[in-house]
């Protein structure tokens, strides 16, 4: 009970001469508006992260979408080259594809129609829409076919 008694003086001493623990009112708002002011930038560098981020992806999609065009390209005969359609998509994916195919003429400059070592050069294009930044992105991926 004595322990009682002393914590009690103690508390009124504290009272009476001013001095008290904690935090007021204002000195948590002031905290908190500091805080949040240096959260605000780090919040902003995380979206535009996630933004660049999407972005990547889409494009790493389109790389690999080409690259395994140009590969299944690589494995067709050259005459049949011309056969192949100029156009193509995937309808799970939001891509699409064009093929360019340009004929050039050997180191000897003999033309296609001369029966020499040609060479096929073939563009393959994908391109899809990026909703972030509400316009179309393309890559564009080349390979050579020679005659064999």
């Amino acid at each position: 009970m004595n322990s009682m008694c002393r914590a009690e003086r103690s508390i009124e001493r504290r009272v009476e001469s001013g001095t008290r623990r904690g935090f007021s009112l204002v000195e948590v708002l002031i905290g908190i508006i500091i805080l949040a002011l240096a959260v605000i930038p780090v919040l902003d560098v995380l979206l535009h992260g996630f933004k660049d981020q999407a972005a990547s992806a889409n494009t790493m999609v389109a790389v690999n979408l080409a690259m395994c065009k140009l590969n299944e390209i690589r494995h067709t005969d050259y005459h049949e080259l011309t056969a192949l359609p100029d156009t193509f998509d995937w309808p799970e994916l939001p891509f699409e594809g064009t093929m360019t195919l340009q004929t050039h003429p050997d180191a000897s400059g003999k033309t296609k129609d001369e029966k020499s070592g040609e060479v096929a050069e073939v563009q393959v294009k994908i391109t899809w829409f990026d909703d972030k930044i509400k316009k179309d992105q393309s890559v564009t991926l080349s390979t050579l076919v020679a005659k064999k």
